[in-house]
């Protein structure tokens, strides 16, 4: 994994062959059925918890990327942060 990243023709040989677990992992994406083994997944750990199935507070936060001062016109002015850039 550290080596290759994650290529699908290097899996270990405990798995299937590549082209399979390809298959299976492109149809339960397209058809989310990842992200309902996910959700059903954070669930059941929250209720393992002893917490509500579903989180009540949401936190969005922002990142400030820094330009360089003679961009200013084009990208704006963060002025909460006071930082010459864009939020991403």
């Amino acid at each position: 994994m550290c080596r290759t990243g994650c290529q699908w023709r290097s899996l270990p040989t405990c798995f299937p062959a590549w082209s399979a677990v390809y298959y299976y992992f492109a149809r339960w994406q397209a058809t989310g059925t990842l992200q309902q083994l996910n959700e059903a997944g954070n669930r059941a750990d929250r209720l393992a918890r002893n917490r509500l199935p579903i989180p009540s507070l949401a936190l969005v936060d922002a990142q400030s990327v820094k330009l360089a001062p003679r961009l200013n016109q084009q990208r704006g002015l963060d002025a909460h942060k006071r930082v010459n850039g864009r939020k991403r």
